[in-house]
């Protein structure tokens, strides 16, 4: 015990505390800041009550507070992931699968394709091998893959190409976007110019919304397949599991 306690009062911040920042909202380098910051006061506090050991009175308020580096940049908190997509009408997310993995997905949840390969987890998968070394070479293997059309064309394709056999669509809740390290791509995250971003700005909202992928003019069709990427696992309590 007392060794836990003298590593946190050097400074060390438990990595909870960083989730928790980017869960209120604030972004990668924002929560990195805030974590400096904290682990500099922990690191003041344990100093200030060293000084004072032998003082009966407390006169230490300077040696807490006093800091010749200031935060970088302006600790406002962005609007968060969920508010964002509900301002645009967005209400759920999709990922399709196959039947046969529909067991599998109520026990674990929704894993990435990475994570069934690492641990040899026998699925079917609706990504082909290409993608999944694309994935793996833009360091997205871990994230599991959600959209937001409930008739991505790329479930016809891996019908077409026998990936799958038995698609189903899953209602994903949209408080998954609320979970540390959410990213979300303009168009299919392996196209070659896709934009990966922490915000979900970076969406054609009024394109996703279309109701067919036909509808939309054919040189904008890749960002009707904007997706959201979920660090694995998405839990069975945010998935609907009626079709």
């Amino acid at each position: 015990m007392t060794q836990k306690f003298g590593k946190r009062a050097r400074g060390l911040i438990a990595s909870s505390t960083y989730r928790a920042f980017r869960v209120l909202g604030f972004n990668t380098a924002q929560s990195k800041a805030l974590v400096k910051r904290l682990s500099e006061v922990v690191v003041r506090c344990s100093y200030a009550i060293y000084l004072a050991h032998n003082t009966p009175v407390w006169t230490h308020n300077e040696d807490l507070i006093s800091t010749n580096s200031p935060l970088s940049f302006p600790v406002t908190a962005t609007t968060p992931n969920i508010v964002v997509l509900r301002e645009h009408g967005i209400r759920s997310l999709y990922h399709f699968t196959d039947r046969a993995n529909l067991n599998s997905i109520r026990e674990n949840g929704l894993v990435s394709a990475g994570v069934l390969i690492d641990y040899s987890i026998t699925s079917t998968m609706n990504s082909d091998e290409i993608s999944r070394k694309i994935d793996a070479k833009s360091g997205l293997k871990d994230y599991v893959r959600l959209s937001f059309c409930s008739n991505n064309p790329m479930m016809h394709a891996a019908k077409k190409a026998g990936r799958v056999h038995d698609p189903v669509v899953l209602r994903i809740k949209l408080e998954a976007v609320s979970r540390p390290g959410v990213l979300f791509s303009d168009c299919n995250a392996i196209r070659h110019d896709a934009n990966i971003s922490e915000q979900p700005e970076i969406v054609r909202f009024e394109i996703v919304k279309t109701k067919s992928v036909f509808l939309v003019p054919e040189l904008l069709r890749h960002f009707y397949q904007a997706e959201v990427l979920i660090p694995s696992p998405v839990p069975p309590h945010l998935i609907s599991f009626q079709f």
